[in-house]
């Protein structure tokens, strides 16, 4: 008996040997591999069938694995599971894999595979449940074959290059509980037939190019429907408010229109994003003194066209963590309820029309890392109870009608960045103005000291993720390709890595990890830049252009205080030459620099700078409020607070007075400058306090006792 089956061994072992040849291993994961060996089954990742002793299972995920899929896992008849996740391995699919007929799982997910799935590679696997490419660098069109897989459970090709449209033959997938195309170019309506799949818990088609409306059978999907990032159109449909086992909806940054409609029995709902949208009419009453929705953990709504109040009982959504409704015309005040809010983490209600106070019961908070108020109508103090959201790390309570000073137990909230407490309204007391001017210069004096920004990079699986709760961590996003670098995120913005200069931004260069050479654009308007929401979704537009004429967008980076824009690096060219919104590609001459770019920016009447700015930007500076180049704007007082808060305050001095000056009064009253550039007129100190100011700035000491 053993003598019979030896043979059958050494098919296994000569197998996966010669599969190891084609491997590079750099950390000698695969040392206990020995062609010495009769018995695999002790190997790493391997694993048999405890009677036959044949190869049944192979697990080398993560193992920094490179080089290609080799041959030799053709002699592996009774392989049920491959999984080569997470590694380096580049090439081709091996078409001849589906020779393996016993295959039940394949993942080879978060690789550098390339090239096309070939046609008839799903015809040969009967027995195939669960199948994943996820994050490689496919193209070509999902295959027809793939309809012939009946046993097919899970499918995830996600976030490749994936073109054209969905095979109509998918919908035969009768067992099919999982489809993800997320992230890829998959373009045309989604077809009609998706109710056949009655097993069909997931369905993710997020940030491709799909159009038309949302099928009418889709509603068999009973778990999870994420939509976003496509050129859907219409309304919403009202049968979503009857799938009562709906878990997540995310039909964010797409066209739809009209009114929401009721999602009140939706007792099971934990993730809602309808924001990015047309949607109009007021605020659903069903979001509010509905029990129903207790599980609701997100509701973003923003950056719509919803108008009224936000529900008084908003409260009883007692397991909210993340509620956005940002950017859309809500008036009234912020009800007292919100302070029955105990887990939520993030609350933003910029950008609307809310006025009367902030309510003491925000105290009530308690979990609150984020609040965004700015933006509003909102007057009164600022209620000393906001000190008992302790983990707060970001509070704009800007260009509101705020009046009184600033309660003192605020520095007690030990989390909160400095630079996050962003200038809180008028200057009802001239200790407000000195208190602004004390926090810019703690900004600018730690932005002296301390290292590079810190990246932390996402995978386009992020686009349309909540942003970090962490405001020294950001988002990049890439079109296409891996979204790492390969010379490090603090490579990025080193002065000899810089490229040029211009009125929007900084240009560098940087390499990929999959070796492309790209141009990384820093923004120097940052400060006019609206909101994350707003910013995406003009990218998302830039992405997508492409023309003879016009450098191709690559992918964008994202902080509150940092933008970054990512170029296709054309060496002897321009790296600016594509930022263009779709609305001016008909109208602009595609040589220009930097067009594209005004579409993130508000207009600039409201920089226009007053008498006071003059009397000291203009002075201190020797430059004009705003500079029209040949093929950009430059706004001086956004120009002076990017060179101050990366710490380059000689670039602020007229340079006639070559560096003749001290630096301890000149920053604050550059810093007073900033404060006159208020965007919103009411909150600009008058000349007694200018000049209150100023004698406080030249006598600091006598200064510090008035306020002590």
């Amino acid at each position: 008996m053993v003598n019979s089956q030896q043979p059958t061994f050494n098919d296994d072992v000569l197998g996966l040997i010669f599969f190891k040849a084609g491997l590079n291993d750099p950390n000698a994961k695969l040392q206990s591999w020995s062609s010495d060996e009769n018995d695999p089954c002790n190997w790493t990742g391997v694993k048999c069938d405890p009677i036959t002793y044949r190869v049944t299972e192979l697990h080398l995920d993560g193992l920094s694995l490179s080089g290609h899929v080799g041959r030799g896992l053709l002699r592996l008849q009774f392989l049920q599971v491959l999984s080569l996740s997470k590694n380096n391995l580049t090439g081709t699919i091996n078409s001849e894999l589906s020779h393996i007929g016993s295959l039940r799982v394949i993942d080879l997910s978060g690789n550098s595979l390339s090239g096309s799935i070939p046609d008839e590679f799903f015809a040969q696997l009967g027995s195939l449940k669960s199948v994943s490419f996820a994050r490689n660098k496919l193209t070509g069109h999902l295959p027809g074959s793939l309809s012939s897989c009946s046993t097919l459970v899970e499918a995830n090709f996600s976030f490749n290059r994936i073109s054209g449209q969905l095979p109509s033959g998918i919908w035969f997938l009768r067992s099919l509980q999982s489809l993800d195309v997320s992230g890829n170019l998959i373009e045309g309506e989604i077809p009609e037939g998706i109710g056949n799949l009655y097993d069909l818990r997931l369905i993710n088609f997020g940030n491709n190019r799909f159009s038309g409306r949302i099928p009418g059978d889709i509603g068999s999907c009973s778990l999870s429907i994420s939509l976003q990032g496509n050129s859907l159109r219409g309304q919403v449909p009202d049968w979503i408010g009857e799938l009562t086992s709906l878990e997540s909806l995310d039909l964010s940054a797409n066209n739809f229109s009209g009114r929401i409609p009721s999602l009140g029995n939706l007792q099971s709902l934990r993730e809602l994003n309808l924001s990015m949208n047309q949607l109009t009419g007021n605020v659903p009453s069903w979001i509010s003194g509905n029990k129903l929705m207790g599980s609701l953990q997100v509701m973003d709504l923003s950056s719509n066209d919803l108008y009224g109040e936000i529900p008084s009982k908003i409260g009883v959504l007692s397991s909210l963590v993340f509620f956005n409704m940002s950017r859309n015309h809500l008036f009234g005040s912020i009800p007292d309820s919100i302070g029955d809010l105990k887990t939520t983490q993030v609350i933003d209600l910029s950008y609307n029309m809310l006025n009367g106070s902030i309510p003491s019961e925000i105290g009530g908070a308690v979990s609150l890392k984020e609040l965004r108020l700015q933006m509003n109508y909102l007057s009164g103090k600022i209620p000393i109870q906001i000190v008992n959201c302790s983990s707060l790390t970001v509070l704009n309570l800007s260009w509101n009608k705020l009046s009184g000073s600033i309660p003192p137990a605020v520095s007690n909230l030990s989390r909160l960045d400095i630079s996050a407490l962003i200038a809180i309204g008028a200057a009802a007391f001239i200790v407000i103005g000195v208190v602004a001017i004390t926090v810019l210069n703690i900004h600018v004096r730690s932005s002296m000291l301390r290292s590079p920004v810190a990246l932390t990079l996402y995978g386009g699986e992020d686009f349309s993720c909540s942003p970090n709760n962490d405001p020294n961590y950001g988002k990049l996003v890439m079109f296409s390709g891996d979204a790492d670098f390969a010379a490090g995120a603090h490579a990025l913005l080193k002065k000899d890595c810089e490229l040029g200069r211009g009125g929007f931004g900084v240009v560098y260069q940087t390499i990929l990890s999959d070796g492309r050479s790209v141009a990384i654009k820093k923004l120097i308007v940052a400060s006019l830049i609206k909101s994350q929401d707003e910013f995406e979704r003009e990218i998302k537009k830039l992405g997508k252009i492409r023309h003879h004429n016009l450098v191709a967008l690559e992918g964008y980076y994202w902080t509150p205080s940092l933008q970054l824009l990512i170029y296709e690096f054309v060496s002897s060219g321009s790296c600016i030459s594509t930022s263009m919104s779709l609305e001016e590609v008909a109208y602009r001459d595609p040589k220009i620099g930097d067009f594209g770019l005004a579409r993130l920016l508000p207009t600039l009447d409201r920089c226009v700078l007053s008498s006071k700015i003059q009397s000291a930007l203009e002075v201190i500076t020797g430059k004009k409020p705003v500079e029209y180049m040949e093929d950009d704007v430059v706004v001086l007082c956004d120009m002076v607070r990017g060179a101050l808060e990366d710490g380059r305050v000689e670039e602020c001095i007229d340079g006639r007075l070559r560096c003749n000056f001290p630096a301890e009064e000149a920053i604050p009253v550059i810093k007073l400058g900033l404060i006159c550039a208020s965007q919103v007129p009411s909150n600009r100190p008058d000349m007694e306090e200018v000049v209150n100011i100023l004698e406080l700035i030249q006598c600091p000491s006598e200064g510090q006792e008035e306020l002590e």
